[in-house]
This record gives structure tokens, sequence and C-alpha cells, in this order.
């Protein structure tokens, strides 16, 4: 297990570029139409509700010994039985984000090319995915922070543009209705974003470092922060009721900007970004999803990305083929699915593991992989034999 570490910059740097797409590609138009010209705000306001996330999983892990992860910690909460049975909704709710994911892509391949070409690109997407997601976890992060280069230097480019065409009176709130609603902005925003919640599942294949909270909330708050400006950009540029109603805002915005005479039409730069981040995406879900299947099952073999993959193909075609069906669970399902998966789970099984600490007086920690002991420690039972003695 020691030749796979990574760290926990390269842990970061792998959930910033896969929460980058459905961050840019769903929170701006939903924003827009919560908050109207404070919109932007909404990136900003999630980073508490994101950094409570953080807390909450490092909370749970920060115990156990190394070479444990999230499940490992669920387990050790909530007993055996129980702990297991939650680590399988989290495995079940992964493989449905894996489907959606594939399904938004291929929406964004659509914008530009015919039906098609859909399925060809899809497939692509989904065997380079398992590709990447075949191999060490190590190799994944190393070419995660080349990504992750390419991504910030696309970025760059995008913004400078787009700062460029920003029309100010755009983000100057006229009615009230839109401060009342950046609430539901930033929860929904949350909502997308607590899928992060996934890379607590890696933290058994991550090494202990002495700053590692304070390098995640760095990288949250960093993330938050270019969601934001991302954001400013789009209604910016777009206007309250246009961000809103486009389907992708940023690649609808990209189609008329341009660097004065040297780049024209930079949605080819967005499509790139896109296609990096989808990349990641997937490949890390996959990754995830087949970690859960080895914890849970004891299943081991390179086989199982290959079949992670097909099966999301498959449900991706079975649930979310229509575009409609797949824009309404985007919107009322997924929010609030990943929130009980990042909050509700974590928060509660905290709450489970204090009150047995309290009664006690020490933790219950997970032996083996996908095993747990409810051994209390034995330090109570030590110290009262010594007083035993020493009355004796």
């Amino acid at each position: 297990m020691g030749r796979d570490l990574i760290s926990v910059k390269q842990l970061m740097t792998l959930l910033f570029l896969a929460m980058l797409s459905p961050g840019v590609q769903l929170t701006p138009g939903w924003a827009a139409e919560r908050a109207g010209a404070v919109g932007w705000l909404a990136g900003v306001g999630a980073i508490p509700l994101l950094l409570l996330l953080g807390w909450l999983v490092s909370a749970l892990t920060r115990d156990l010994p190394e070479g444990r992860g999230l499940a490992d910690a669920l387990c050790a909460a909530l007993g055996p039985w129980v702990g297991r049975g939650v680590v399988l909704l989290y495995l079940i709710w992964e493989l449905v984000l894996l489907a959606v994911g594939i399904r938004q892509y291929g929406q964004k391949v659509t914008m530009d090319y015919d039906d098609e070409r859909l399925w060809f690109c899809l497939v692509v997407l989904c065997v380079m995915a398992v590709w990447i997601a075949s191999g060490k976890l190590s190799a994944f992060a190393r070419a995660g922070e080349i990504f992750y280069l390419a991504i910030a230097a696309l970025l760059i480019v995008i913004l400078a543009a787009g700062v460029l065409q920003i029309d100010w009176l755009n983000l100057v709130p006229v009615e009230r209705e839109d401060w009342m609603g950046l609430p539901a902005a930033v929860g929904e925003a949350a909502g997308v974003l607590s899928a992060a919640v996934y890379g607590g599942f890696l933290l058994e294949k991550t090494r202990r470092e002495p700053d590692a909270a304070a390098q995640r909330r760095r990288w949250t708050v960093k993330f938050c922060l270019v969601l934001a400006v991302i954001q400013l950009v789009i209604l910016g540029g777009m206007g309250t009721h246009l961000a809103a109603r486009a389907e992708m805002p940023l690649f609808a915005l990209a189609r008329d900007m341009s660097i004065g005479s040297a780049v024209q039409r930079l949605e080819g730069v967005v499509v790139s970004l896109w296609i990096l981040s989808d990349l990641t995406l997937v490949a890390l879900r996959i990754w995830v999803g087949a970690a859960l299947i080895r914890w849970l099952f004891g299943i081991r073999g390179r086989w199982l990305p290959p079949v992670l993959g097909a099966a999301a193909l498959l449900l991706g075609e079975l649930w979310f083929s229509d575009p409609w069906v797949l824009r309404d669970f985007s919107a009322a399902v997924l929010p609030a699915g990943n929130a009980v998966m990042a909050f509700v789970f974590p928060a509660a099984a905290l709450a489970v593991l204090r009150l047995r600490r309290r009664k006690t007086g020490g933790i219950s920690c997970a032996s083996n992989k996908g095993e747990t002991e409810d051994v209390v420690m034995k330090k109570t039972d030590e110290k009262k034999e010594k007083k035993d003695a020493e009355k004796c």
C-alpha cells in the first residue's frame, strides 16, 4: 500500500478538477435564476458549508490508524452492519453520479455536434477514464497535476477575455428578491459541490501530513473563489435573464469572447477545459466506485473499472438519455442527494461516535478492511486493575 500513496495536495488537486465541471455547468444558471445579479456570491457563500464538510470528514477519520478512510470511520462509528449499509448507499449513489456525469458530458458534446457523434464521444471518454482508473492512484494524481496546470492556464485566458466584456450594470441588484434568493443559490451550489465528500474514501491512500487540515481549507476556499469569479464573468457578460435560460452559460458566452484580433471565438478553449475536467471526474468516480466494491465485498480484479464504466453508460442511456429528465434530476435530486451523503450521514455518524465515547471512555476502530471490531480500548480496565493492586 505504501507504494501507491498520494499527498494531500494531490488529493485536493483531483477534487478541484473533478468538481470544476459540474460547478461551472450547473451552478451559474441556477444562481442567476435564484439570486439574479448577486448570484455570483453563491460560490462565496458555499465556503462555510464546504469547510463544514471537510471538518466532518476530518473529525470522523482523525483517530483512525494510518491506511484507513471514510468507510472504516463509518463502520467504527455506526457498527459493522449499519456502517456497511451506509457505505453501500454511498456506492449506489456514486454509480448514479457516474451515469449523470457521463450524460452531462454528452449534453455538452451535442451543443456543437449532431447526436450521431454522441455515442462515439461517450465511449471514448469512458475508455480513457477506465484506462486511468485501472492504474495506480499515484499515477492518476501525477496526471492530475498536469491537468491542473493546463486548466489553470485555460481559465486565465477565459477569465481575462470575459472581464473585458463585462457590463457592470448587469451586476447591480435592482430587486430585493435577488438578495432573498441568495440563500437558495448558496444551498444549491453547496449541494452540487458537496459530492467532494467521496474524497474521504481516498484518505486510506493519502499520506498523513501535519498540515493536512490547513491544506484542505486553502484548496476549498480557492476553488469557491474561482467559481465565484467564473459566475461573475458569466452574469456580467450575459445578464441574469440570459444566463438563467442558457443550458451552459460559460460555453454560450465563450462564443462571443475574443482577445483583440489574436484570439477569436474561445469556445474551443472552453471545450478543452471541460474535457480535462470531465475526464478527471469520470475517472475519479470509477476509481472510488471500484475501491468501495473492493472494501465492501472483497472483490478484486482489473475488470472492475471496465464493468463500472459499461454499467454507467447503460444506466445513463436508460435513465438520463432524455435531456429534460437529466435537467430535472440535476436540479431537483442531485443537490439533495449530495447533501445527504455529505452532511447527514457523516454528522449522524460523528454524533453516534461521540455518544459511544462518552459511555465507554474510548473509541472503536476498524481493524481489517471491510470489518469492524467494536472493542472498547482497554485503558479503563488497566487503570482499575492498577488501582486495585495499589489498594491491596
